[in-house]
């Protein structure tokens, strides 16, 4: 991700130091953006509505995001795309580890319950 050496600037709220361990700002846990990014380098984009690829250079948001050329739609990197992707894949598996933990924990919490009906109707 991020270089750990490598100060960055938030366009939020204008932290400037050294990202989280997730890469995102430790004020207000955005994406960060090196302060050293060229605004008219040339980058590779996607626009998911025209489901093409363009070159452009980046909008001044702070993001490496453009205007698509032919539809408008502001679109990003490929690898912003892949990086979203990986993180709907975590957030469904997060949400699938709290269920089955809950069912678990259910289970579990009834068969203690009824065992300890069954040892207290043994001692009546």
């Amino acid at each position: 991700m991020n270089q750990p050496d490598l100060e960055l600037e938030c366009w939020l709220c204008h932290f400037k130091g050294f990202p989280d361990e997730d890469g995102n700002c430790a004020e207000c846990r955005r994406p960060l953006v090196p302060v050293d990014k060229d605004p008219a380098e040339a980058l590779r984009f996607y626009c998911v509505l025209c489901e093409r690829y363009f070159v452009s250079k980046r909008d001044q948001s702070g993001f490496d995001q453009a205007a698509c050329p032919e539809c408008g739609d502001l679109s990003n990197t490929p690898d912003f795309h892949l990086s979203e992707v990986a993180r709907q894949r975590e957030k469904k598996s997060n949400a699938w580890q709290v269920v089955v933990a809950i069912m678990i924990g259910t289970f579990l919490g009834t068969t203690l319950i009824f065992s300890l009906f069954r040892w207290l109707a043994t001692w009546w």
